[in-house]
């Protein structure tokens, strides 16, 4: 699966963030692509803090960053229940190596209609609402410096990869 985030990583630091795995599914190899998510050094070019910030959720969560502070939050796929599951269904593979099996599972016998990446992106975004900031965790918001407010930032190489 290639999320936004992922075309950001694979931009950033090309081939070294991507694993790619080969797995035997009904007598068919399948190239299954798998992106983790990574942490960074960061320099506002504003006011010049440094900090971290971490990009990409992992194999069982999504990571959402506040449109108006930058702020995190995550939510995991259990706790997402239903909502995952209509997203796998409709993935020609799976979500990722982690839960091939699982993912495969819920494909072939799952009783749920499919949804779109964009419908569960949006229904995720809704479901974790508003940030104290009162701004809106999403999955596309910049990266924001802590000290100031903003997104002129430059990042450095990852430090911690994670899934």
């Amino acid at each position: 699966m290639t999320t936004d985030a992922t075309r950001r990583v694979s931009r950033g630091f090309g081939a070294a963030l991507w694993a790619r795995a080969e797995r035997k599914c009904c007598s068919v190899t399948k190239r299954v692509e798998i992106t983790m998510g990574y942490e960074v050094q960061v320099k506002c070019l504003d006011c010049g803090c440094t900090f971290t910030a971490a990009h990409g959720g992992g194999f069982f969560f999504h990571l959402l960053r506040c449109d108006r502070c930058g702020q995190t939050t995550s939510i995991g796929f259990e706790e997402l229940g239903e909502l995952h599951v209509r997203y796998v269904k409709g993935l020609s593979g799976p979500y990722c190596l982690a839960s091939s099996e699982r993912d495969r599972e819920i494909q072939l016998h799952a009783p749920v209609d499919p949804i779109s990446k964009d419908e569960y992106h949006r229904r995720i975004e809704a479901r974790v609402g508003k940030c104290e900031c009162h701004g809106q965790y999403t999955f596309d918001a910049p990266v924001r410096c802590p000290k100031c407010g903003s997104t002129r930032v430059e990042e450095g190489e990852p430090t911690i990869m994670y899934d």
